[in-house]
């Protein structure tokens, strides 16, 4: 009943954001059956996927525990016509304690559990360019645990494995393979950091907030804050955090060493961005060294316009900036080009810079004679002995003086400023 209750609660969340227009491809959760089966029950068309550190963690945790098992699943006729290669004999018993597997063998446990999230029919897996569709990979990566459980003469590590993540309804859960198209992410931990934004940049004060002060803070102080990142993302102001990552990646590709011959151990497709290497495969950003040495990528001048990922072939898109104003001479030198467009560009900013700034004559005489009356008025009050209000009205006009006082500065320099940041802001626009 409690996890009726729960599943009722996420629905009604969901089927809120569904009516504000929201309508992802993939839903990143952990192992919660209630978020699950509510988040399928109101994005029907979405791809829910389990993220890939709660798997590991999951795993981790239950093949490192010590608990005895009173009851254990048993394998269906279904099973073994879809796997007539396991062996009906090789289960557990009651009678078997201590930890699942050994300390040995746990990490081998996670690198083939990991392997097989990132299997995809869109990625090959060798040099001759062969792909699995999602049946084949889910029937070869079955096979694969199988027997490392049989090698290992293990069968409480095959029984969990299969029935807790390897059967077909789990499968489907966790294994990126099942929808044709593959997630930028992996796991949902981009989401849970946000209470760790919360937390130091809001909350730092506090160990147990009441939550009508954190619903505040949410609404008045972090919705604010994002909704602006979220404009200058927009509008190119700035860039995705993934993207300084994105960077490096690229740059560690650029200075790996090739073997020449690369191309007769993996299938390396540009065109596709797609390669059989096992770096390609389980890397966040789909990039490895050999892609990166086939379209020859460079470690200098990364331009985040120039770089698109996408969910489907090609998984990364290059678009080199041209500039199409510019028609450049075959006899022409480049130093000699930058230096012709650094110049139009600067006459170009100066000109717009120049017609963004008018003042009409209307509003240039308002003001000389608001601050002819301003000074009349403060002799006026010095002349009548009020020196506690003309002190006021001076400090109030010392901006104006500071003014002043830069432009004299400025009238005394035999040469005049290089650039706008040896200027005031009072003299950077004067042309004496």
């Amino acid at each position: 009943m409690g996890g009726t209750r729960k599943r009722r609660r996420y629905v009604r969340v969901f089927t809120h954001f569904r009516n504000l227009g929201l309508n992802p491809d993939f839903i990143f959760t952990d192992k919660d059956f209630a978020e699950i089966n509510a988040a399928k029950s109101v994005w029907n068309e979405s791809h829910v996927q389990l993220c890939l550190w709660h798997i590991k963690k999951a795993i981790l945790t239950k093949i490192r525990s010590s608990k005895k098992q009173e009851i254990y699943s048993s394998f269906t006729t279904t099973d073994f016509a879809n796997f007539p290669s396991i062996d009906s004999k090789f289960l557990p018993t009651t009678e078997i304690t201590g930890i699942i597997c050994t300390n040995v063998i746990q990490n081998d446990v996670l690198d083939i559990v990991e392997r097989h999230f990132h299997l995809h029919p869109l990625i090959p897996i060798d040099k001759n360019g062969t792909f699995l569709n999602a049946d084949e990979i889910w029937s070869r990566s079955v096979k694969e645990i199988y027997e490392f459980c049989v090698n290992d003469s293990n069968p409480r590590l095959w029984h969990y494995l299969y029935f807790s993540w390897y059967t077909k309804s789990r499968w489907e859960l966790w294994a990126r393979s099942c929808h044709q198209k593959i997630p930028f992410g992996k796991t949902n931990m981009i989401i849970e950091s946000h209470w760790k934004v919360l937390k130091h940049d809001y909350l730092y004060r506090f160990h147990r907030p009441s939550l009508d002060y954190v619903v505040y803070v949410l609404c008045e102080k972090l919705l604010p804050a994002q909704r602006l990142r979220f404009y200058q993302l927009s509008i190119g102001r700035i860039h995705p955090h993934w993207w300084e990552d994105f960077k490096k990646e690229w740059k560690k590709c650029v200075v790996k060493g090739v073997n020449e011959n690369f191309l007769e151990k993996y299938y390396v497709d540009s065109n596709r961005w797609i390669c059989s290497c096992p770096s390609f495969l389980q890397n966040r950003f789909l990039i490895c060294k050999h892609l990166v040495k086939a379209v020859g990528g460079t470690a200098t001048r990364l331009i985040y316009e120039e770089f698109k990922r996408n969910y489907e072939y090609p998984f990364l898109i290059l678009k080199p900036l041209e500039n199409t104003e510019l028609q450049v001479p075959d006899d022409e030198p480049s130093s000699a080009v930058r230096v012709r467009v650094a110049n139009n560009e600067i006459q170009r900013n100066e000109q717009e810079l120049e017609e963004s700034v008018p003042i009409s004559t209307e509003e240039f005489e308002k003001g000389i004679s608001e601050l002819e009356e301003y000074m009349s008025y403060m002799r006026k009050e010095f002349d009548a002995g009020n020196l506690r209000h003309v002190k006021v009205l001076m400090d109030a006009s010392k901006k104006v003086r500071d003014t002043m006082a830069d432009i004299r500065q400025r009238g005394k320099k035999r040469v005049r400023e290089r650039t706008w940041k040896d200027s005031t802001s009072y003299t950077m626009f004067s042309k004496d």
